[in-house]
């Protein structure tokens, strides 16, 4: 009788570290199936644009981007304020694309190669309002590349952010 139940305390032992072990692994696969556990993909280092000039006509606002990095560079969001005070959140409509999307990605026709320049020209209209916007005070560009297997757009890390004085882009 007195072995019989060093037995079943065994049995019973090996049941628990059998449902802890089960739980375990059943834990460990649901936590990976949720999680996302690709790395983040960003630009290379040393990927960089610079606002070479600007031109604030009514109407529209003039962009010249030089790509000083060493990598080629396919677009840039562009984001203004009107207020100095206030974080560049606005996007306005770029004219010289030949994808306009709704985030405001201005792209150029060929990706910008590292010591070109090229323009960019937007509309006085912030894309989400569609109302005209009278002044520029503040701007932020940040570059981006797109990813050749997934046609994915890849911000990077290098935001430039820069005051601007006397730029009247419409009439009040």
């Amino acid at each position: 009788m007195k072995n019989k139940k060093a037995v079943s305390l065994m049995i019973s032992y090996v049941i628990l570290i059998a449902i802890a072990v089960t739980m375990s692994i059943t834990v460990f696969v649901w936590l990976r199936t949720i999680a996302n556990i690709e790395p983040v993909k960003s630009c290379q280092e040393g990927t960089s644009i610079i606002i070479s000039d600007y031109q604030c006509n009514i109407g529209k606002f003039n962009l010249t981007i030089k790509n000083n990095g060493r990598f080629n560079v396919n677009g840039f969001i562009l984001t203004i304020s009107d207020n100095v005070e206030r974080e560049p959140i606005i996007r306005l409509t770029p004219f010289n694309t030949n994808e306009i999307t709704k985030e405001g990605y201005f792209i150029f026709n060929d990706s910008l190669k590292p010591g070109k320049i090229n323009e960019a020209i937007f509309g006085n209209k912030d894309q989400k309002t569609n109302k005209n916007i009278e002044f520029i005070k503040n701007i932020k560009i940040q570059s981006f590349i797109i990813d050749k297997e997934t046609n994915e757009k890849i911000l990077c890390e290098d935001i430039i952010k820069q005051k601007i004085e006397d730029c009247k882009i419409s009439n009040p």
